[in-house]
């Protein structure tokens, strides 16, 4: 099967595992499995997009009559997805109730605002739970969590506005000083995220983003990672269910107002169309324009926050559709390669971000790093020759 065989069919997987979503939302009757498909390809983009979870409640019968192995595996998974979600909602409630008894300002993001918009809990695969803190409190943040039992992490491991703590065996934390990275054109926006908080009045210290404003960093959460290496169908689902929930309420002209002031007018209006094309259970009135379209190849092909092929994939298209489809894409993007932006260098070389002098030495190591050269630059090339 070539690149542009195997792309048909995962785009084919996925567009169905979202008619089984539309239809649990809506409470209606599952589509039967297409002709051609195996139980197994749909557990296998579930399981890609993080959705295996709420996929088997809605394909249960189906799949332990048609493939009984198959869905002795699917369910242990999903005992073990329940027990990490368990742990995940008592530990948040531990974790929330220990910042405010020592006055440590803390603000949930993320997944851990949005799983209650789930028809069950458990159908919001989080992989780990998302606090942010002030730069200041930092170093009091790390503490308390060691002193919860937190696994300190590795130092040259650090992100630059976030860490991650480790409690074994299911517990995973991100601390963050910041909700977006530095380097983000949205930055400056978010130098001050606690002045769009609401404090929780039965835990003082303790934060939530007031609705329009969890909604427009549900959007930047969106693009950021749609920009950078794609984006899945779980993320979505979140802009749909949140749109269900709050659409009504929401401030409309503060959210324009919000929205030119970040800057994502358009990708907003494309994403909510997206929703609405994905999990509305309607046909669209008229076809979705191409950026739509595009976003939803991208979603689909990318699993739940992309992959480092979805990333190869994403700039290729980036500097093809900045310099047109002539040959000398190719040359850019080889140059993009060569030398490619800092966040990429540091996921590599983690401790280039923890002694920036030696940036040049690792740009070395990435010119000298012959498996990366000879086996999946040459075939990042091959697959867009393939899909062109």
């Amino acid at each position: 099967m070539n690149t542009k065989e195997q792309r048909a069919q995962e785009l084919r997987s996925g567009r169905y595992l979202i008619a089984i979503l539309a239809a649990m939302l809506h409470q209606k009757a599952v589509p039967p499995l297409p002709e051609g498909m195996t139980w197994q390809m749909v557990y296998n983009v579930a399981r890609y997009h993080s959705l295996d979870s709420m996929v088997l409640a809605g394909v249960e019968p189906m799949v332990r009559q048609a493939d009984p192995a198959l869905y002795a595996d699917w369910n242990k998974r999903r005992s073990m997805n329940m027990v990490q979600t368990l742990t995940q909602i008592s530990e948040q409630q531990r974790l929330v109730e220990a910042f405010s008894k020592a006055e440590l300002p803390v603000l949930l993001v993320k997944g851990g605002a949005l799983r209650v918009l789930y028809p069950s809990p458990n159908y919001r695969q989080m992989s780990d739970v998302d606090i942010l803190t002030s730069k200041e409190d930092t170093a009091r943040a790390e503490k308390l969590l060691v002193e919860l039992g937190y696994q300190e992490p590795e130092k040259d491991r650090a992100q630059e506005n976030e860490t991650s703590f480790f409690l074994p065996p299911y517990m995973s934390v991100e601390l963050h000083n910041s909700p977006v990275n530095p380097q983000d054109p949205r930055a400056p926006y978010y130098e001050d995220i606690w002045t769009k908080t609401v404090e929780n009045p039965a835990l003082p210290h303790v934060f939530h983003l007031r609705t329009e404003d969890e909604y427009l960093y549900l959007l930047v959460h969106f693009i950021k990672h749609y920009d950078d290496a794609g984006i899945g169908i779980r993320q979505v689902m979140d802009v749909y269910l949140y749109q269900q929930a709050y659409g009504s309420s929401m401030d409309a002209a503060y959210l324009a107002k919000e929205t030119a002031a970040l800057g994502i007018d358009t990708m907003r209006t494309a994403i909510e169309q997206l929703a609405q094309l994905c999990f509305s259970g309607e046909e669209p009135p008229e076809e979705p324009d191409a950026l739509v379209r595009e976003m939803e190849e991208v979603c689909l092909l990318s699993g739940i926050y992309g992959s480092t092929q979805s990333r190869s994939v994403r700039m290729m298209q980036k500097v093809q559709q900045a310099g047109g489809n002539g040959a000398g894409w190719k040359l850019r993007y080889l140059w993009r390669r060569l030398f490619p932006p800092l966040e990429e260098l540091y996921r590599r070389y983690p401790k280039a971000r923890r002694a920036p002098w030696l940036v040049p030495y690792y740009w070395l190591c990435r010119l000298l790093d012959g498996d990366y050269w000879k086996k999946r630059f040459l075939n990042e090339i091959a697959g867009m020759h393939d899909e062109k």
